[in-house]
Formats: structure tokens, C-alpha cells, sequence
């Protein structure tokens, strides 16, 4: 999480945000020779074109590879025209072009982060509401978690940039990490009342040990299945499943390793709390039973 933090905090944003976020254009471009993206490059600062970004996709219909130019609003066919210009050979062809204005990026972005703060006050009303309040902290915590880890992960790829399709893939991510936690969750609740002499910590841990091969089987069948998508698709189809293959990795880290110690530390290892469901301690850690 703080390399993933500190990677986007020093990168600019239009190497963090795509277009969607902050408005530009972005132009579909067939062509019959493949050029180097360093060359792509040259020649739009040959041209005083800035904040280009370019790389390639696979047409998921006709199978073919295309090219994708992202840059600010109005420049899209000005590095078009120069690359047509300075590569004749390439056969750079238009299929497409994209429009997005400041004002409709920052509509997006508000929108998106409303909408991932939204899901997390959901989470924590309905664990709380559903099983307890520190089961609910526990949640919102990991899930939390798993936002910042597959944002961080996914941005640091090099064609990794954040849009509103990727929102949609978090807010996957979040429904997947949940259900996962919630699983680990009830199986607590059930050993809290199957073995009623057993400590709280022992009582997770079983619980994690009892629901470790779920989880592992679980997780790799949805991997494989967004890997499957990812391999053969194409476009935003294909950065979809790349950042849901990442979620489900997190996801499936963060249930074991974030959810349940967070709700043991949340509680203050006494199961009698637990069981009482107070919203907080009423002592100490040091002074507290662990029964």
C-alpha cells in the first residue's frame, strides 16, 4: 500500500488518469506497419504535442492489432497527421475518435470516488447490522485495503491508468472481497458458539484453517476465469480483467491476513466482547480478559 501510494503521488496525473478523468481525446488508428512506441513518442515531441500516451490493442472481432492515441482535447489528429507524415510506409488509417471535455472527467471522478465511499458505508451498516460491529470495522478495513492495493499494483504497469471503466472493476473487486470475508465471518460466529471455552484468537484461527481450501478453490477458479478474459480480450475488456485478476489475489490475501485480525485487535481479543457485541471496549488491552 505505501509503494502503491508513493508510486502514484510521484507520477503526474495524466500518467495516473486516463481521459475519462481528465478529458482529452483519443483516437483508434488501424495501420500495416507496427511503429515503436518510442518513435510515437519523438515525433509528438517533434511536433509540440504533449501528454500523448500510445499503445496497442487487439480488435477483438476481426482479430487485428490497433493503435491507441490518447492526448489533451485537439490534438489527437494534429500527432495523427504528423505520424501519417513522418511514417507514409505505416498506412496509419482513422477507425475512431473519442471526445471527452474537463468539465464531463471531473463529473466522472466525483461520481467514481462516491461511489466506492457509498459501497464502504453499505459494507460497514450491513456486516454491523448482520452479524456484529466489529465484524463490520474488520470489512470496511480489508476492503479498504484491497482498493488501495489493486489501484497501486494496477497503475504501476506501464498502460496502467485509472478510468471509469476501472471504477466498475473496483467496485467487482469490493463485492468479491466482501463475499469472501463474509464467509470467514460466519464461520466465527458459528465456532464462537460450537466451542464456547475456546479464546477468541484460537477461535479465528480455526475458523481461517476451516475455510482456507474455500477460499484458495474459490478464488482460483474467478482468477482463471478473469485470466481466460484477459489473454483473449481486448480494449477495456482487457484492462477489466486485468485489474479484477489483481482484486482477486488481494481480495483473497487481505480476508486471512487484514479482516479477521483487525477484528480481534477491534474487540481487544476478549470474546466476551464479542459475545455482549459493545460497539467498544469498556478497558484495556492489558486489563482485558482473553477467555
Amino acid at each position: 500500500i505505501v509503494a502503491g501510494c508513493v508510486n502514484i503521488g510521484m507520477r503526474s496525473t495524466q500518467e495516473v488518469y486516463g481521459i475519462d478523468f481528465l478529458g482529452g481525446e483519443e483516437v483508434l488508428v488501424s495501420f500495416e506497419q507496427k511503429l515503436p512506441i518510442d518513435d510515437i513518442a519523438q515525433t509528438a515531441q517533434a511536433n509540440q504535442i504533449e501528454e500523448v500516451t500510445a499503445f496497442y490493442q487487439t480488435d477483438l472481432i476481426s482479430g487485428k492489432e490497433q493503435l491507441k492515441l490518447q492526448t489533451v482535447e485537439g490534438q489527437a489528429e494534429k500527432l495523427l497527421a504528423s505520424l501519417q507524415a513522418a511514417y507514409p510506409d505505416a498506412q496509419l488509417e482513422q477507425i475512431g475518435i473519442t471526445v471527452i471535455g474537463a468539465t464531463v472527467g471531473d463529473a466522472i471522478k466525483f461520481n467514481a470516488l462516491m461511489s466506492v465511499l457509498l459501497a464502504l458505508v453499505g459494507i460497514l451498516i450491513y456486516i454491523a447490522f448482520r452479524f456484529e460491529f466489529g465484524f463490520g470495522v474488520g470489512a470496511v478495513v480489508s476492503t479498504i485495503c484491497n482498493i488501495l492495493m489493486t489501484v497501486g499494483i494496477f497503475v504501476a504497469l506501464p498502460s496502467g491508468k485509472f478510468s471509469a471503466p476501472m471504477v466498475a472493476a473496483i467496485l467487482m473487486v469490493i463485492g468479491y472481497g466482501i463475499n469472501d470475508t463474509v464467509v470467514i465471518f460466519d464461520r466465527i460466529r458459528e465456532e464462537l458458539k460450537l466451542n464456547p471455552v475456546m479464546k477468541l484468537l484460537d477461535v479465528i484461527n480455526h475458523s481461517i484453517n476451516r475455510t482456507l481450501s474455500r477460499t484458495i478453490l474459490t478464488s482460483l477458479t474467478v482468477f482463471f476465469a478473469s485470466a481466460a478474459l484477459y489473454v483473449f480480450g481486448a480494449g477495456i475488456v482487457k484492462d477489466f480483467a486485468l485489474v479484477f485478476c489483481i482484486g482477486v489475489v488481494v481480495s483473497s490475501f487481505s480476508s486471512v491476513f487484514i479482516a479477521s485480525p483487525v477484528f480481534y485487535w477491534w474487540h481487544k481479543g476478549d470474546r466476551k466482547h464479542v459475545e455482549r457485541s459493545e460497539i467498544l471496549p469498556k478497558y484495556d488491552w492489558e486489563s482485558g480478559s482473553k477467555d
